[in-house]
């Protein structure tokens, strides 16, 4: 069975943890229909390096093969930031990142 991080870029105000909390509903709802099982969840005020400095521990911990997160723009200023993200964890980390809206 694939295994899968979900990473969600949280605002700190009350409308934004809600938000974070649809999303990840969301994101497992899909992981579930798609027989992904979740087995951690990254949750950061920062962007893309945010995310790969705890990827980076949790893969120390336990082997998964998907990123799944909401949108690349939520977590990277634009497109070419996003493929550069997308790469660095293919190459280092041999996980692929998949994302439930499009858009960067």
């Amino acid at each position: 069975m694939e295994k899968a991080v979900i990473a969600l870029k949280v605002k700190s105000d009350k409308s934004g943890i809600r938000t974070a909390v649809y999303q990840a509903c969301q994101l497992a709802m899909q992981a579930w229909k798609s027989n992904i099982e979740v087995i951690d969840c990254i949750v950061t005020f920062g962007g893309s390096k945010d995310i790969l400095r705890e990827v980076k521990v949790i893969d120390a911990k336990a082997r998964f093969d998907t990123l799944l997160i909401y949108s690349p723009s939520q977590i990277c200023k634009d497109k070419i930031e996003f493929l550069e993200f997308e790469n660095f964890m293919t190459e280092c980390f041999k996980v692929q990142t998949k994302f439930l809206r499009s858009g960067t």
